[in-house]
């Protein structure tokens, strides 16, 4: 979809705009259904959240990172599950965010 003005061509003035790189954000949070009477919301990621996900040295602290305050409870379901299940999840995850090369 061509724009315009976007931060993806050189403005006029020379300039470019946190505004308008704020107008172009898309996405949903990240919406889980843990049983019927469940469901975990995940918001999109910050800047720190993406900081913190390139320096985890682990599985464990990448999820805290990405999941915040949903964390707890994202590990607690993924931590008895099969680990290609918390895999799928982690790559799902990564896909809806459009994060890496998932």
């Amino acid at each position: 979809m061509d724009r315009e003005v976007s931060n993806s061509k050189r403005p006029a003035n020379g300039h470019y705009s946190l505004d308008k790189y704020r107008s172009e954000v898309k996405g949903e949070p990240f919406v889980l259904d843990v049983s019927t009477d469940e469901t975990l919301t995940i918001p999109r990621p910050t800047g720190d959240v993406i900081f913190a996900i390139e320096d985890a040295m682990s599985s464990k602290e990448t999820i805290e990172a990405l999941a915040g305050d949903q964390a707890p409870r994202l590990l607690e379901i993924v931590g008895g599950e099969d680990a290609a299940v918390m895999k799928a999840l982690s790559e799902d995850m990564q896909k809806h965010f459009q994060l890496g090369d998932s």
